[in-house]
């Protein structure tokens, strides 16, 4: 690909989500992280759909390999409550539905 990375690694393992492994120096997301400290992407954040593409991890690993435009929705569980997540959609630079770091709270 021409673009840019998004500089992440992932874990696929459970097929269905995509969890962050590592986020990398350059990138992507760590431009992300520097732009948005308030809804970074962090190790052990669960991407839950990519444009819309959810339940199939291979799928959405697909949908990022093939787009321009990528909108995540990333969930974390939080420390306190390890039953609740907090979930927020993540656009790379190019994304036009500003959507940035919109929350979202779910069981």
């Amino acid at each position: 690909s021409d673009r840019t990375s998004l500089g992440v690694d992932v874990d696929v393992s459970n097929g269905k989500e995509l969890i962050i492994d590592k986020v990398q120096e350059h990138g992507l997301v760590a431009d992300w992280n520097k732009l948005k400290p308030e809804s970074q992407l962090r190790v052990n954040d669960v991407v839950v759909a990519v444009n819309g593409v959810k339940g199939n991890a291979e799928l959405m690993t697909t949908e990022v390999a093939n787009n321009q435009v990528l909108e995540f929705v990333v969930c974390r569980t939080t420390p306190k409550r390890m039953d609740t997540a907090v979930c927020h959609s993540w656009c790379d630079t190019n994304c036009v539905r500003g959507t940035f770091g919109k929350k979202l709270v779910s069981q």
